[in-house]
């Protein structure tokens, strides 16, 4: 409602408890997190004996502002264009000191 996105830091958190214990998932409501708010391990739900490894200041979700992109003005595009490479003709280049034809006819 505020115009944020939900960032998803975390998808993984390392767990203590009996194999028969294990979860598949953790369930977690985000609806009401908002703008610039966050979830971290310790908010995690605790369901039967299970106990968290991972650092619970570690942060889970957050809700972040969505930055706008704003499109180049024409100016500025130009300015960042590349300068066009300096092309180099091809063939030999005759100097003054060089004759054309080094071996001669005769």
């Amino acid at each position: 409602m505020q115009g944020g996105i939900l960032d998803q830091v975390l998808r993984e958190v390392e767990i203590e408890c009996l194999p028969g214990d294990i979860p598949s998932h953790i369930d977690l409501n985000v609806s009401g997190l908002a703008l610039n708010a966050s979830i971290r391990v310790a908010d995690l739900p605790r369901a039967g004996k299970l106990k968290f490894i991972t650092d619970e200041n570690s942060t889970v979700a957050h809700v972040v502002a969505i930055k706008e992109e704003v499109a180049p003005t024409v100016d500025a595009v130009v300015a960042a264009a590349p300068a066009e490479p300096e092309v180099a003709k091809k063939g030999k280049v005759e100097t003054p000191d060089t004759p054309a034809d080094k071996g001669g006819k005769k």
